[in-house]
């Protein structure tokens, strides 16, 4: 789906995926706020579109907002970070979030890649709890970024990170792995889903999940290939968090 018709209804995936958020932001924000210094939170967007729907409906920068509102009954300082690469969507986002959000409330929209904003976000939190919720439209931050500094970063405070990572996508870009000739394009699609996973290792798991070809195995081998990632960003901050 286009930029332009992704955001003109909400599709069933967004509605579960915003339902987490409205849930889940408030939660989180609550608990952690309640034993940080002056009750701060910071939230991060990384992906944030225009900010909501042309039926009117919230997206989710909307939804942190209202989340941070919220909590403000609590005496939780919920701080946000929108980031948005796409001039059009980035422009609306500031128009949206400067209607709807309140005075008090400390927002930011950057314009560009979550990955060199990444920094300034991570400054900002320093040792303040952050949620941090990361939908892209294809592979993400890159898998170093997102487990060495953001689940990793250097401090107490907790950190959590809801990843929207489509099955649909790995089996669709893992489908390339089967073309005997790649063009260029498709060449960096699957080097950044290297860099997004980590490493080469999941093309192994995909090809042999789907080795026999019948019905379904690409579906297969896309669960497969997310199974083992979940399992090496655990073992990771396993190890780093010590």
């Amino acid at each position: 789906m286009t930029g332009e018709g992704f955001f003109q209804r909400r599709q069933a995936a967004a509605v579960l995926k915003h339902g987490v958020i409205r849930r889940y932001a408030p939660v989180f924000t609550t608990m952690t706020g309640s034993t940080s210094v002056d009750h701060r939170v910071v939230y991060l967007d990384g992906y944030a579109g225009r900010g909501g729907y042309d039926d009117g409906s919230p997206g989710s920068p909307l939804l942190a907002i209202e989340s941070a509102r919220e909590v403000a009954r609590w005496d939780r300082d919920v701080e946000c970070i929108f980031i948005e690469a796409d001039q059009a969507n980035y422009t609306e986002l500031q128009r949206r979030l400067r209607d709807a959000a309140p005075s008090e409330l400390r927002w930011h929209v950057r314009l560009g890649d979550v990955t060199n904003h990444l920094d300034e976000t991570l400054r900002l939190a320093q040792n303040t709890p952050l949620l941090a919720f990361l939908d892209p439209y294809g592979s993400a931050l890159g898998y170093d970024a997102l487990v060495d500094k953001l689940l990793c970063r250097p401090t107490r405070a907790p950190t959590e990170v809801l990843l929207n990572l489509n099955i649909q996508v790995v089996q669709r870009w893992g489908g390339l792995l089967a073309s005997r000739r790649l063009n260029a394009g498709q060449t960096e699609i699957l080097n950044r889903l290297d860099r997004f996973f980590g490493g080469d290792w999941w093309r192994n798991v995909f090809l042999s999940t789907r080795a026999d070809d019948s019905p379904g195995s690409a579906a297969r081998a896309a669960v497969a290939v997310v199974d083992e990632f979940r399992s090496r960003v655990h073992a990771r901050t396993s190890v780093l968090s010590r």
